[in-house]
């Protein structure tokens, strides 16, 4: 980045920390090799009740719904049961069906009855994880766990949305975290335990 002078230009440190530069080198990256992977880029920063929405990828009837989230040297850990199946290929995933019967709009929401939610077959498969450890403090992603959330809410609120146009009468979305930390996986192993009456831990 050239600078004509320090005080009307931001820094690149501060650029960094925005996060929008690792966004725009995914974006680039999807452009670029399009021909290859056939993930075609629907749409950029699009809008949706609580924010944005980073990327829109469609391939057929697929629509990945991606947020990216740069990090600094992290560590995103996964925590794994021992005896867990380690090729999971369940996902529940949400689908838009336009032949679904058109129903009168609520005077209350402006949304339809099209959006269903279902489990389907991923490829390939990988572990499942209900916990991640991730560093606090450390950069933007405070919580993991608040973007999934959003994320979710982002596609049924895209899903939705009358005015979105689809490609086709089924179409799935696949909510999508792109992360430049390491992802690893820690397996521990499960306990098990039995009530104990109170009397007998002393408790009255």
């Amino acid at each position: 980045m050239e600078t004509s002078s320090k005080s009307d230009t931001p820094s690149i440190s501060q650029v960094n920390k925005s996060g929008f530069p690792f966004q725009l080198a995914v974006e680039h990256t999807v452009r670029v090799s399009e021909n290859q992977h056939k993930w075609y880029l629907r749409a950029t920063e699009f809008p949706w009740e609580k924010g944005f929405v980073d990327l829109l990828l469609t391939r057929g009837p697929v629509t990945l719904v991606a947020e990216c989230k740069r990090a600094l040297d992290e560590q995103w850990i996964f925590l794994v049961p021992e005896d867990a199946d380690t090729k999971e290929k369940r996902a529940r995933l949400e689908w838009w069906n336009g032949r679904a019967p058109d129903l009168p709009l609520m005077e209350s929401t402006i949304f339809t009855d099209r959006v269903f939610c279902d489990d389907f077959q991923v490829l390939p498969p990988s572990s499942e994880s209900e916990y991640c450890v991730v560093p606090k403090g450390k950069s933007a992603v405070t919580s993991l766990e608040t973007v999934c959330h959003d994320l979710l809410a982002a596609v049924h609120y895209i899903a939705d949305l009358p005015d979105v146009e689809h490609t086709s009468d089924f179409e799935v979305l696949v909510p999508l975290v792109v992360t430049n930390a390491e992802l690893t996986t820690c397996k521990f192993k499960r306990w098990s335990y039995h009530a104990v009456p109170s009397h007998q831990m002393g408790l009255r």
